[in-house]
C-alpha cells in the first residue's frame, strides 16, 4: 500500500547558547532567547558577525579599488601619467534627469517644514535640551577646508548621497531647533519661507528637492547637518592618505554595476577635468 506523501516536521529553531526553543521576533533574529544568562553571550557574538561582515565589505572595497586602478591604468595611460602617485577615490554616481520641481513636491516641503518646527519650537522650551542641540550640532562652527580629493569624488559622484534628501532634505526637528536658539532673530515662519524661498525651479529628478545640476541649491549655513557632516564610503576607506597633504592629486571613478564610467581627474593645483570611460571592473582578474 502507498503511503501517504509527508512533508515532515520543521524542527523549531533553538537559542544557540542554552537550546531553548526561540519564540518572539527578536529571538528569531538574534539566535538566542530572552533569559539574562543568554543576553551576553548573544551580544558577544553579534558583535563578532557585525565585525567579521564589516571586515568582508572592507575587503570586498579594497579589491574592487585594485581593479578599478587596473582599469584606469589601462584606459588613462596617456592621461595618468603616475597613477600611483594621486589618491583613487571609488564612488557611485548620479546620471539623472533634470526635471521640473512639481508643485506638489513643494506642498509636501512645507507641510513637513510646518511638523517639524511646531516639534522644534516645543523642544526648545526645554532649557536641557539647548547643550544637547549644541553638541549634536557644534561641528557646523568649525571651518574646515576640504581636501581636493573629496571636492573631486562629490563632483564626480553628483550627489548619490542625496538620493535620500526626497521631499524633506534632512530638515529635522532637532536641526531646526538648534536654529532658532543660534539664531535669535529668525522668526520659525521666517525660516520656514526662506527654505522654500530658495527652492530651484528645476531638480534632478528622484532626489532632493534642492539638489541641482549644478549642486544643493542651499548654502552650507542653512543645510541639515546631516548634508554637511555626512561621507560615503568611498571617501572614508581612504580619506588618511590625504590627512596631512588635503591638496593631494586625486582621481575619482564612478562605479555602478561592475562598469567603470565617468572619471574625473584633479591635480594638486586644484585644475579639475572629466572623462568618460565604458569598462568592466575586474574583466583581468584571474578567477
Amino acid at each position: 500500500m502507498t503511503q501517504p506523501f509527508s512533508f515532515g516536521t520543521q524542527a523549531k529553531p533553538t537559542c544557540e547558547n542554552c537550546g531553548a526553543t526561540l519564540v518572539t521576533a527578536v529571538e528569531l533574529r538574534e539566535g538566542f532567547c530572552s533569559q539574562l544568562k543568554c543576553r551576553g553571550p548573544c551580544l558577544k557574538r553579534m558583535g563578532e558577525r557585525a565585525r567579521a561582515q564589516k571586515a568582508r565589505e572592507r575587503q570586498r572595497r579594497d579589491q574592487l579599488a585594485d581593479d578599478v586602478r587596473s582599469v584606469l591604468r589601462r584606459e588613462l595611460s596617456e592621461t595618468w601619467t603616475n597613477p600611483d602617485s594621486a589618491v583613487l577615490v571609488v564612488v557611485p554616481g548620479v546620471d539623472a534627469a533634470v526635471v521640473e520641481v512639481p508643485a506638489e513636491r513643494i506642498e509636501t516641503l512645507r507641510s513637513h517644514l510646518g511638523s517639524a518646527m511646531t516639534a522644534a519650537e516645543n523642544e526648545i522650551q526645554n532649557p536641557q535640551n539647548g547643550e544637547a542641540l549644541d553638541v549634536m550640532h557644534q561641528d557646523r562652527d568649525v571651518y574646515v577646508v576640504t581636501a581636493l580629493p573629496v571636492i573631486n569624488a562629490c563632483s564626480t559622484c553628483r550627489g548619490q548621497c542625496c538620493l535620500q534628501g526626497g521631499d524633506h532634505a534632512f530638515l529635522n526637528r532637532d536641526f531646526l531647533a538648534w536654529r532658532l536658539l543660534n539664531e535669535p532673530d529668525q522668526t520659525p515662519q521666517n525660516i520656514i519661507d526662506d527654505y522654500i524661498r530658495r527652492l530651484p525651479s528645476h531638480a534632478l529628478e528622484g532626489s532632493c528637492l534642492y539638489h541641482t545640476s549644478a549642486g544643493c541649491a542651499l548654502p552650507r549655513q542653512i543645510r541639515s547637518s546631516t548634508c554637511n557632516e555626512f561621507v560615503c564610503t568611498g571617501i572614508s576607506d581612504v580619506c588618511n592618505q590625504w590627512y596631512d597633504r588635503p591638496e593631494m592629486a586625486s582621481v575619482a571613478a564612478c562605479v555602478n554595476s561592475g562598469i567603470c564610467g565617468r572619471v574625473g581627474l584633479m591635480s594638486s593645483d586644484s585644475h579639475r577635468s572629466e572623462i568618460e570611460i565604458h569598462a568592466p571592473i575586474g574583466a583581468d582578474r584571474s578567477e
